[in-house]
């Protein structure tokens, strides 16, 4: 009888792990040389964004509809919360915030779409990429940047944030 207690213990906690949400968010950083911006895409699952909206910044965002609107006060809360944990730093500097260009509702994410004014002499960079960390412990961030033909990708978690890149 102990056995098969343990085996069910066995079993139950092994079918919990398989079913624990998941927590990552993308962001893609392409540099347009024309306008020397970084342009950066934010890919963020819709259930966690609404959760982390509502719990932490504004309440009362509804992100349910695909394609929904959201009224500028609100928009603006969302604007602050990403300037607060996505941060380029240049020479031990912080560089100035992502500016706002537009935000898209899919069926799973929501996509957030900013740019950061970038000088070209710049050679080696520190990236924060704390997003969503302050609601989910097990937060992954994930970011594809490419600068000048050249794509690299990096991983930001709960205990290392931040990270040194050479351009």
């Amino acid at each position: 009888m102990t056995t098969l207690i343990i085996r069910l213990l066995l079993v139950s906690g092994l079918l919990a792990n398989l079913f624990h949400p998941v927590h990552v968010g993308i962001v893609n950083m392409e540099y347009n040389t024309d306008s020397g911006v970084f342009e950066l895409s934010f890919k963020i699952f819709r259930d966690d964004f609404q959760q982390a909206m509502n719990k932490k910044i504004t309440p009362g965002i509804d992100l349910s509809e695909r394609n929904s609107t959201i009224d500028n006060q609100k928009q603006n809360k969302i604007n602050q919360y990403i300037a607060d944990n996505f941060k380029l730093f240049s020479n031990g500097k912080e560089m100035d915030g992502p500016v706002f260009d537009s935000l898209r509702i899919t069926d799973d994410a929501v996509w957030l779409y900013y740019r950061i004014k970038f000088p070209d002499s710049v050679q080696k960079i520190s990236i924060l990429n704390s997003v969503l960390m302050d609601i989910y412990p097990d937060q992954t961030n994930l970011l594809i940047l490419n600068y000048r033909g050249k794509e690299d990708g990096y991983q930001f978690i709960s205990h290392q944030p931040r990270i040194d890149i050479e351009l």
